[in-house]
């Protein structure tokens, strides 16, 4: 199983990308219907659909959540992953990127209570572009960027 984060979602799902990203776009579509041919279960945290439903008009969000409900395994914040992510907060990578950025205390709380959930969860990997998940997942769990799946292109031979 495969956790996603929020920014594979908003690219990947949502269609949206912020100037300089448009190519992450069709990248996570890429990757998503990838790993869906290949049978890779992928799982959104909890958290991850708070994060990319938050902007939108209802109608968008409305179908943005009935295909989030229906593609993926959506994983709950339970009382194993609070724990899990209790610990990584008290972690020294949070605390350092505390020291030298305090206004990033509630982006490290979601980071590690979506590191934790896929930690709980087993997940193989995390696929997250946050400069600060590696960090504070610890080596727990591998977090890596999304891997570029080039498009299978039609060949063309002389006649």
């Amino acid at each position: 199983m495969v956790c996603l984060d929020t920014h594979v979602i908003i690219w990947g799902i949502k269609g949206e990308a912020s100037q300089g990203q448009e190519a992450m776009v069709q990248r996570a579509k890429s990757y998503i219907r990838h790993q869906d041919e290949q049978g890779i279960d992928l799982m959104v945290p909890a958290p991850v659909v708070a994060e990319a439903m938050i902007r939108g008009d209802v109608d968008q969000l409305r179908t943005i959540r009935t295909i989030i409900e229906r593609s993926f395994f959506i994983a709950a914040f339970d009382s194993p992953a609070a724990f899990i992510a209790a610990e990584l907060e008290r972690g020294r990578g949070a605390a350092k990127l505390l020291e030298e950025r305090k206004d990033l205390r509630r982006h490290i709380r979601i980071d590690a209570q979506i590191a934790a959930i896929a930690i709980v969860q087993k997940a193989e990997v995390i696929i997250s572009h946050d400069p600060h998940m590696r960090t504070i997942a610890q080596d727990r769990i591998p977090v890596i960027e999304l891997p570029d799946i080039p498009e299978q292109g039609s060949l063309e031979f002389p006649q």
